[in-house]
Parts: C-alpha cells; sequence; structure tokens
C-alpha cells in the first residue's frame, strides 16, 4: 500500500509541476497578450488621429479649390466685361472702317462697369443691342457668311441679315 501511495504522491506531484508550468505559460502569454492588447489600442488611436487630420486636410483642399474655382469664374465675368468694353469701344470703329483714336483708352472712367451698372435698364439694352450690331459686322467684314455669323452668335439668319441689309442702306443714303 506504501507503494501505491508513493504513486499517487509522485504522480500528484508531477501533476501539481504540470499545472505550475501551465500557469506560468499562461501568465507569461496573457502578459504578452495585454502588451499587445495596449500596442494595437495605441496604433488605433494614432490611426483615428491619423484619418481625423486628412479628413481635416481634404475639407481644407475643397474649401481651397472652391475658393479657387469662385476667383477663377470671377476673373472670367471682368474678362467678359472687358472683352465686351473693348468691343463697344473699338468695334464700333472697325465696323465703320475707322481706326480707333490712339488717346481712347479702354480703361477711361465713362466705360466702367459701375457706370454700366447706374445706367437706366434701356441703356443697357441698347448697349447688347448696339454690341450684337458690332459682333456682326465685324465678322461679316472678316468674312464670315450669315450663316456662320447666326451661329456664332446664337441668332437666327434673318436677324444677321437684316442687320447687314440696314447697315448697307444707311451706307447708301449716307452716300448721296
Amino acid at each position: 500500500m506504501e507503494i501505491v501511495l508513493g504513486m499517487v504522491l509522485v504522480v500528484s506531484i508531477m501533476i501539481l509541476c504540470a499545472l505550475i508550468v501551465n500557469g506560468y505559460f499562461l501568465y507569461r502569454n496573457s502578459k504578452n497578450t495585454m502588451f499587445l492588447d495596449s500596442q494595437r489600442s495605441d496604433k488605433e488611436s494614432q490611426l483615428v488621429d491619423l484619418y481625423n487630420l486628412l479628413e481635416h486636410a481634404m475639407d481644407e483642399f475643397d474649401k481651397y479649390i472652391s475658393d479657387v474655382k469662385a476667383e477663377i469664374q470671377k476673373d472670367k465675368d471682368e474678362i467678359s466685361k472687358l472683352k465686351d468694353e473693348i468691343l463697344v469701344k473699338f468695334g464700333a470703329a472697325l465696323a465703320e472702317g475707322e481706326k480707333p483714336k490712339e488717346d481712347e483708352g479702354v480703361w477711361a472712367e465713362e466705360n466702367t462697369s459701375e457706370a454700366v451698372e447706374n445706367k437706366p435698364v434701356s441703356a443697357n439694352i441698347n448697349k447688347a443691342k448696339d454690341l450684337k450690331e458690332i459682333k456682326i459686322k465685324t465678322l461679316h467684314k472678316q468674312g464670315k457668311s450669315i450663316p456662320d455669323i447666326a451661329k456664332e452668335l446664337d441668332i437666327g439668319q434673318g436677324e444677321v441679315s437684316l442687320i447687314l441689309n440696314f447697315d448697307k442702306n444707311n451706307k447708301k443714303s449716307e452716300e448721296r
């Protein structure tokens, strides 16, 4: 019986040793797991910070793009106004076959957009009509056909013909 008891004691000691070794490995593994969890948490917070930073940068970039687009549109509008002023100022002289005077600048006080905006609506409408006539006459002098002029200015061929014929009749009556 002593042998059995000795064997049970030896087996119990071996099981106890195995449990201690197993506990040690579990403890070490859990310590590594906590360390890895801590590192993962740090990396996750860094990723969230980076994501927020990128979102902020994208918002700033979108704002910059919209500002640049608005500025480009403003510049396009200003160029269009200046082009119209040039056509009004020099187009009439070209349509009449005269040379523009050297001392008359496009930037004269009376040709600014504020002066145009302060005029009555009927004056602006007349200016638009005059501008269209100037464009038609200028394109015709450049050798463009009536259909080409109508297409380019997005108006009817009859209107182009009428303006050109009216201009011819005015020149004939002035010659008499």
